[in-house]
Formats: structure tokens, C-alpha cells, sequence
């Protein structure tokens, strides 16, 4: 099913990585469907889990300045009671569990003032 949804042009779907407020309309122009086909599968793969829109601010402006990012390997019998305690921490603003050999994230690039000056677009078909 995921393939059927990505048919057509896989620039329109990293186009949303680029910019999630992209127009229904454009998307449906560059998949070449209606409106409400380009609604249909967005929603269908924002529901399943399969896109995930996320949405962050500058360090500078978040009053945690500094970053760590934290690797690590838990037995799959307890990944969700970790992931539920470390998501207690105020600290933790992104909690993620990754599996299997294909993870991929897409994001942007940001000046010295945390503003956006850039995208790394992510090949969904490599």
C-alpha cells in the first residue's frame, strides 16, 4: 500500500520534508491527482505512522541551550516502559525507537540564531 501512496513522484512527499505547510493543491499538482486524493494519502500516511511532522525551535530560544544526543539498546520486552520513563524527564524532548536496518530522518539546517537556512531531504526509494 505505502508504494501505491508514494506513486507518481516521490519530490512531492519530500517536498512536505521541505515544507510541511505545502499546500494540498500543490501536492495534488505535482502527484498529479485531485484535491482530495493528495488529502486521502497524506492522511492515510500521517494515521499509519509512516510520515510524522514534527515541529522544534532553536536551542537558543528553548532555555536548554546545549544538546545530547543519547544512543542505546534495550531488550525489546522493555522498550516501552524505558521510552515511558525517560519521557518523564522535562529534559527529554525527543524520545525515539528505531528498528530494523532501513531508519531514516529528514530536517533542516539552521544559522547561529537557530533560522532555517536549509533541508536535508531524505531518499525514501534508495
Amino acid at each position: 500500500m505505502t508504494s501505491r501512496m508514494f506513486a507518481g513522484s516521490p519530490s512531492a512527499w519530500t517536498s512536505i520534508g521541505e515544507n510541511g505547510r505545502t499546500p494540498l493543491g500543490e501536492l495534488a499538482e505535482v502527484l498529479v491527482v485531485s484535491v482530495d486524493t493528495a488529502s486521502r494519502r497524506l492522511n492515510r500516511l500521517l494515521e499509519s505512522g509512516q510520515l510524522v511532522l514534527r515541529c522544534d525551535l532553536a536551542r537558543s530560544l528553548s532555555g536548554s541551550p546545549v544538546a545530547v544526543t543519547l544512543f542505546g539498546s534495550v531488550a525489546a520486552e522493555h522498550l516501552e516502559s524505558t521510552a515511558e520513563e525517560l519521557a518523564k524527564l522535562p529534559e527529554i524532548r525527543q524520545c525515539l525507537a528505531l528498528a530494523g536496518p532501513i531508519n531514516r530522518l529528514m530536517g533542516r539546517l539552521l544559522d547561529p540564531d537557530g533560522r532555517a537556512v536549509g533541508f536535508v531531504p531524505m531518499n525514501l526509494w534508495a
